[in-house]
C-alpha cells in the first residue's frame, strides 16, 4: 500500500494515497544473485540493527519509526529523513491532496 506522510500540527501521520513518501524504517535485503554485493548486504543488516535499536528505545506507543521523502530546499532534490511517525489519531484527508 501507498503511503504519503502530512503534517497536523506539530505531528507527522502516514496516510494511504496515490504516491509514496511515507516508509516503513526497515531496509531490505536484496535476494542473492550474481550481481549480489557483500558490503551492501552488510550495511543492510548494520542499518537494520540501528534502526531495530531506535524502535526498541521508543518510550512513545502512540508512534513509530518511519522514514520520510522530503524536498530539500537548498537543492530541490529529493531526500529520505528518518521520523516518528503518530499513530494516535486516525486522519483522514479529503479532496486534492496531489503535492
Amino acid at each position: 500500500m501507498k503511503r504519503m506522510w502530512v503534517r497536523i500540527g506539530r505531528k507527522r501521520f502516514c496516510v494511504p494515497a496515490e504516491i509514496a513518501t511515507c516508509f516503513q524504517a526497515h531496509f531490505l535485503f536484496v535476494p542473492r544473485d550474481s550481481d549480489s554485493d557483500p558490503e551492501l548486504e552488510r550495511a543492510t543488516g548494520e542499518l537494520n540493527q540501528i534502526l531495530d535499536e531506535l524502535i526498541a528505545g521508543n518510550p512513545d506507543p502512540n508512534r513509530e519509526l518511519g522514514i520520510i521523502a522530503v524536498t530539500n530546499t537548498d537543492n530541490g532534490e529529493d531526500q529520505l529523513v528518518l521520523s516518528w511517525i503518530s499513530t494516535d489519531e486516525e486522519v483522514e484527508l479529503s479532496g486534492d491532496c496531489s503535492p
